[in-house]
């Protein structure tokens, strides 16, 4: 990991101005539903849900989705869209607060290594 870090709280607001992220979280989503089925009554978290570009694909095929994510200003963004969907999406919950700098530091690169993770064939 780089030893600069990066202020997704100042990136947010232009997130999903990038066509290579929307098209990520649209990639994302069908592989999800490929491999696993949504059920109206099924409840999601979505860790590392920023902007939740995942997390409104995903809320109107289950009960709700709770977006996680450390970055306050990419919850905010999602506060915004979420008000479109009239609840679907049960909660937007910042970690921040709750974490120290060091947790912060791991949950990124935790983060990272899981949205750079290449699927596993599974044995079906």
């Amino acid at each position: 990991m780089s030893s600069t870090q990066r202020d997704f709280n100042t990136e947010a607001a232009k997130w999903d101005e990038q066509p290579r992220r929307v098209q990520l979280a649209r990639g994302l989503f069908d592989a999800i539903c490929e491999s696993a089925p949504l059920d109206p009554e099924l409840r999601v978290l979505d860790f590392g849900c920023g902007t939740g570009l995942l997390t409104l694909l995903l809320a109107p095929l289950v009960k709700f989705v709770l977006g996680v994510d450390t970055s306050h200003g990419m919850l905010e963004v999602l506060e915004a869209k979420k008000e479109a969907l009239l609840g679907q999406v049960a909660q937007a919950l910042t970690l921040g607060p709750l974490l120290t700098e060091r947790d912060r530091t791991q949950l990124l690169q935790l983060e990272d290594k899981l949205r750079r993770a290449k699927p596993k064939p599974t044995l079906n």
